[in-house]
C-alpha cells in the first residue's frame, strides 16, 4: 500500500509520506458501494412505516372520569379526540373487581372469627359455617354481576388449578372457595374480561390487551387466552405482555407466536429506560423472532422520572422525537398526577396527549394501529464485500505504522483475513462476525480520514499564503472532505448490520465506549510515528517505538502531573458521557441547548461533533500553519478525531433511521463549520494579542 520516505525538516520531526495502493482502495470502494446499497434497502423499509399507535390505559381514563365527575363516555370521547387510538386493557384481579363492585370477597379466617364473636350478620355465611364448609385457609368469592362471573370462574380455575377452586353455592349468589393466602389470591392476575374489551371497542378505540404468563404454563392456558381475545374480533391492534415473562415462557412460546401470527397481532416491545434494547422480560426477544418480527418498538416514560422530574411540556418533547429517532411505533402514555395551572387533572392529561398528537403529525407520521416493519434480511453473501473492505481499511491503517507491510504483503493480509471472516457466512449468518466487522469499520475510517488530513496540514504549513482567510477557506473544504471520508465507516456499519434484527434492536452493535476510545489511541500512534511530540525534549528520532520508550523515561514534574490530572478529568467526562449506561448527569444549560436544536433542526447534531471535534479541526489547521509546538497540535488532533469518531458511532445506533443519522452528520458539519470559523478567529486574535503583550513587556524591560 505505501512506501516510506523519510524527510528531514528544520523543525527536526519525523515525517512519513504514504503512497496508497490502488487495489486496496478499489476493495474499499467496492465495499462502500455494497454498503450504500444495503443502507438504501434499509432506508426504504424505515421510510414505509409511518403509523404510530397512541396508547392509554382503559382503567386510567375511568379513574380520571370519576375523579373529575365526568361521565365515562364523555371522558372516552375527549381522549379519542385528543389523539388516543388504542386502550390498554389489563387482566382482572379480585382486588380490582371488588373496587368495581363486580364481586365480593371474604377470607375464611375472617368469616369464622366474626361467627365466633357473634358479628356474622349474613344468613348465607351462617348457613355455610354451620355446615363446616368454611375453612380458615380459603378465600371466598361471590358474584355480584353474573355476566362477568362465568369468565372470572374460568380464569380462577386456569390460574389456581381445578383442585384449588371449589363451588360451595350453586345458585345466586354463586360462591367459590379458593385455597390460598388472602393477599396472594387478591393480587393474582386472572384474565382479560370480555366486557372490558368490548367497552373499549364501543367507545371507538382499538384494544391492546396485557396478559400475563401462567405458572407452569400449558397449551391449554395459552389457547384459553387467545380464545378470550377472539370474542373481541379484529379490533385488537396489538398485544403487550405484562410481568417478568412473556406468555408461554419457556416452553410454549412457539404456540404463542403461531397464535399471534394467525390473528395478525403486533407484539409491543417496551424500550428500556436507558434506551438499550428492552425492559427485562424473559422470552421477549425470542418471541419476537418466533413471530417473524411482527413487532413494534414501544416507548413509555419511566414512572418515577415522570412524577419527579418532568412537567407536561418537558414530557411532550420526548414523544415525536422518540418516534423519529428510535423507530418507536407505540406511544404508551402514563397520566400526570399533578394538575397544570388552571386545569383539572383530566384537562391536564388531555392537553398532554393533544400536544403529542400535534407534534407526531407535524413530523409526518399518521395515527393508527402500529404496523410491523417489513422483514428486511439481505443475503448474507452481500456482507462479504463489506468484510473485505473493512479488512482492507484495517490493513491500510496498519501500513501507516510499519514499513514491514509492503504492497504485496498488504494484499495477502487482506485476502487472508477477509477470507477467514467471510468463510462462516457461506454456511450461516454469524452475527458476532458482522458485529466485529462493524466495530473495525467504525474505529478505522475516522482515523484514516484524520491521517489524510495530517498530510494536508503539513502542506498547509509549507504554503506561502498563510493568511487567515486562506486557512479558513482550505480548512472548510478539508473538513467537509474528512467528514465524508469518515462517513464511509458509517455506511459500512449501516450496511453490515442492516437487517430487521438490528433495526428493531433485537441485536445491537457491541463496543460503544471502545468505539469512542480506540480512534484516539490509533491516531496517537500514527501521530507519534510522524512527529516528535515534545519536540527537542525527545532526542531519539527513531519513530514510534523510540518515542514510546523515551516517553516512559520522561521526568515527572509538577506541571506534568497537573497535565496528566487534567487529562484524566477530561477522559472521565468523555467516557462518562458515552454509551447507554447512567453516566455523568447532563448540565441544565446543555439540556436547554438540546431542546432548542431539536426544535429548529430536523435532527439534532451531537455536541462532540460541532462543539468539540469540528472547531478543534479548524484550530489544528491554524496551529499547523503557524508551526505551533507539536504537543499543542496533538491535543487539537485528538479533539478533531473525537468529532470524526462520534460521527461514525452515530450510525451504530441501528434503531435510528439511516437517513436521520446522515442528516445529523450534515447538521453537525454545518454547525461545526460556523463554530470552527469563530474558534479560529478567536485563536488568531488571541495569538496576535499575546504577541503584542510580549512585545510591550520586552519594550518596557
Amino acid at each position: 500500500m505505501c512506501r516510506y520516505i523519510a524527510v528531514r525538516r528544520p523543525e527536526e520531526f519525523l515525517l512519513t509520506k504514504y503512497n496508497y495502493s490502488k487495489q486496496i482502495l478499489i476493495i474499499i470502494a467496492i465495499g462502500l458501494v455494497v454498503s450504500l446499497g444495503l443502507s438504501f434497502g434499509r432506508f426504504r423499509v424505515e421510510h414505509a412505516n409511518k403509523n404510530v399507535d397512541m396508547l392509554y390505559e382503559y382503567e386510567e381514563i375511568n379513574s380520571l372520569a370519576r375523579q373529575t365527575g365526568k361521565p365515562v363516555a364523555e371522558a372516552m370521547a375527549l381522549f379519542k379526540e385528543s389523539g388516543v387510538t388504542s386502550l390498554v386493557v389489563y387482566e382482572a384481579t379480585l382486588e380490582r373487581l371488588v373496587d368495581r363492585g363486580i364481586v365480593n370477597v371474604a377470607s375464611g379466617a375472617e368469616i369464622l372469627a366474626k361467627s365466633r364473636v357473634g358479628l356474622l350478620m349474613e344468613y348465607t355465611w351462617h348457613n355455610h359455617v354451620s355446615r363446616g364448609q368454611i375453612l380458615p385457609d380459603e378465600v371466598y368469592v361471590s358474584s355480584v354481576e353474573k355476566a362477568d362471573f362465568e369468565e372470572i370462574e374460568e380464569d380462577m380455575v386456569e390460574r389456581f388449578g381445578r383442585g384449588q377452586v371449589r363451588v360451595i353455592r350453586e345458585d345466586s349468589p354463586r360462591i367459590l372457595a379458593v385455597k390460598g393466602a388472602y393477599k396472594t389470591v387478591m393480587e393474582q392476575h386472572l384474565g382479560l374480561l370480555t366486557s372490558d374489551m368490548q367497552s373499549v371497542v364501543k367507545y371507538g378505540f382499538n384494544v391492546v390487551p396485557r396478559p400475563t404468563n401462567f405458572h407452569a404454563v400449558t397449551r391449554e392456558n395459552v389457547q384459553a387466552v387467545f380464545s378470550r381475545l377472539d370474542k373481541v374480533g379484529e379490533k385488537i391492534s396489538g398485544i403487550l405482555y405484562m410481568g417478568p415473562e412473556v406468555l408461554g415462557y419457556p416452553g410454549e412460546m412457539p404456540l404463542v407466536a403461531a397464535e399471534m401470527n394467525k390473528r395478525g397481532l403486533i407484539l409491543g416491545m417496551t424500550e428500556h429506560p436507558l434506551q438499550l434494547q428492552f425492559d427485562k422480560q424473559a422470552g421477549l426477544v425470542d418471541l419476537g423472532k418466533l413471530a417473524n418480527y411482527q413487532v413494534a418498538r414501544l416507548y413509555v416514560i419511566d414512572k418515577a422520572e415522570q412524577e419527579k422530574k418532568l412537567n407536561v411540556p418537558q414530557a411532550v418533547r420526548r414523544w415525536a422525537l422518540t418516534d423519529e429517532e428510535r423507530n418507536v411505533r407505540m406511544n404508551f402514555f402514563r397520566s400526570f398526577k399533578e394538575v397544570s395551572p388552571g386545569k383539572t387533572l383530566l384537562e391536564t392529561n388531555l392537553e398532554y396527549v393533544s400536544l403529542v398528537r400535534d407534534d407526531v403529525l407535524r413530523r409526518g407520521f399518521t395515527l393508527g394501529p402500529a404496523a410491523a416493519f417489513r422483514v428486511y434480511e439481505p443475503s448474507r453473501f452481500l456482507f462479504i464485500p463489506v468484510i473485505f473492505g473493512a479488512v482492507a481499511a484495517g490493513v491500510l491503517y496498519l501500513s501507516t505504522l510499519t514499513a514491514l507491510l509492503s504492497e504485496r504483503r498488504q494484499k495477502k493480509l487482506v485476502l487472508l483475513a477477509g477470507a477467514i471472516l467471510s468463510l462462516p457466512l457461506l454456511f450461516a449468518d454469524v452475527v458476532v462476525i458482522r458485529q466485529a466487522v462493524a466495530f473495525l469499520a467504525a474505529i478505522t475510517f475516522p482515523v484514516l480520514a484524520m491521517i489524510w488530513q495530517l498530510e494536508n496540514w503539513e502542506k498547509l504549513a509549507e504554503d506561502e499564503d498563510k493568511s487567515l482567510m486562506n486557512i479558513i477557506k482550505q480548512t472548510s473544504w478539508q473538513l467537509a472532505a474528512t467528514v465524508f471520508l469518515s462517513l464511509i465507516g458509517g455506511f459500512y456499519v449501516s450496511g453490515i448490520l442492516g437487517d430487521i434484527r438490528f433495526m428493531l434492536e433485537m441485536e445491537i452493535y457491541r463496543g460503544v465506549k471502545l468505539t469512542f476510545l480506540m480512534p484516539l489511541v490509533m491516531i496517537t500512534l500514527v501521530y507519534m510515528k510522524r512527529y516528535n511530540v515534545f519536540g527537542e525534549a525527545l532526542e531519539n528520532k527513531s519513530g514510534l517505538i523510540g518515542q514510546l520508550r523515551e516517553l516512559l523515561d520522561y521526568p515527572v514534574q509538577l506541571k506534568t502531573l497537573f497535565c496528566l490530572g487534567l487529562g484524566a478529568v477530561v477522559a472521565y467526562i468523555f467516557i462518562g458521557r458515552t454509551g447507554h449506561t447512567a453516566g455523568l448527569p447532563v448540565p441544565g444549560l446543555e439540556i436547554k441547548m438540546r431542546y432548542f436544536l431539536e426544535e429548529v433542526m430536523y435532527a439534532r447534531p451531537r455536541e462532540k461533533e460541532f462543539l468539540v471535534g469540528h472547531p478543534a479541526f479548524y484550530m489544528a489547521a491554524f496551529a499547523a500553519s503557524r508551526n505551533f509546538p507539536h504537543i499543542i497540535l496533538y491535543c487539537l488532533v485528538i479533539g478533531a478525531t473525537i468529532g470524526q469518531g462520534c460521527l461514525v458511532e452515530t450510525f451504530a445506533h441501528m434503531r435510528t433511521p439511516v437517513a436521520m443519522s446522515f442528516i445529523r452528520a450534515m447538521g453537525g458539519l454545518a454547525m461545526g463549520e460556523v463554530l470552527g470559523v469563530m474558534a479560529v478567529l478567536c485563536l488568531s486574535a488571541g495569538v496576535i494579542a499575546g504577541k503584542d503583550l510580549i512585545r510591550r513587556y520586552l519594550g518596557e524591560a
